[in-house]
C-alpha cells in the first residue's frame, strides 16, 4: 500500500502521544491533518506528517507511512470535535495493528454469510464526521 508515493508499513510497537491544550486550540474539525489529534501525534513523534482517522491513524517520517489503530477514547474525542463540540487533551494510546488488520492479510473466509443462517445486522455508520482516507473511499 502506498499515499502520495511514500510506503505504508504497520507498527511493530504500541505508541503512546499526548494532546495539549495547544493542540486543540489549533485543530480544525474534519481536517484528518489538522486536528487535534494530528498536531499533537505530529509534535510528539517529531513527525513530518500525520493523518487521524476513525480506525486508523497515519504518522509519516521521511519517505515512509506508519500505520496504528486509532483508540476508542480518541475515536470518541474525533467525532466530538467533527460535530462542533471540544476535544480533551490528555494522553493517548497508539496500537499496532493485530494479526488479522496487518496490511496484506486476506480477512475473508470464503463463507457468503453466516452459518446459523442468521441475516447480518446492517453496519452502522457515525454521520456527520471526517470520512475515511481517499485512496479508500468509494465515489
Amino acid at each position: 500500500m502506498q499515499i502520495e508515493g511514500f510506503e505504508v508499513k504497520d507498527a511493530r510497537r504500541n505508541a503512546t502521544f499526548r494532546i495539549l491544550p495547544r493542540d486543540v486550540a489549533g485543530a480544525r474539525s474534519k481536517k484528518p491533518d489538522k486536528c487535534a489529534a494530528a498536531l499533537g501525534c505530529r509534535r510528539s513523534f517529531h513527525a513530518d506528517e500525520v493523518r487521524v482517522y476513525m480506525s486508523r491513524v497515519y504518522v509519516r517520517k521521511g519517505k515512509q507511512w506508519t500505520r496504528y489503530i486509532t483508540p476508542h477514547s480518541l475515536a470518541r474525542e474525533i467525532v466530538a470535535l467533527d460535530r462542533g463540540g471540544s476535544f480533551v487533551p490528555g494522553t493517548y494510546p497508539l496500537t499496532r495493528p493485530h494479526e488479522g488488520a496487518r496490511l496484506g492479510v486476506d480477512t475473508r473466509s470464503g463463507r457468503s454469510g453466516p452459518k446459523s443462517g442468521k441475516k447480518r445486522q446492517a453496519r452502522r455508520i457515525t454521520k456527520n464526521v471526517r470520512l475515511g482516507p481517499a485512496w479508500k473511499t468509494k465515489n
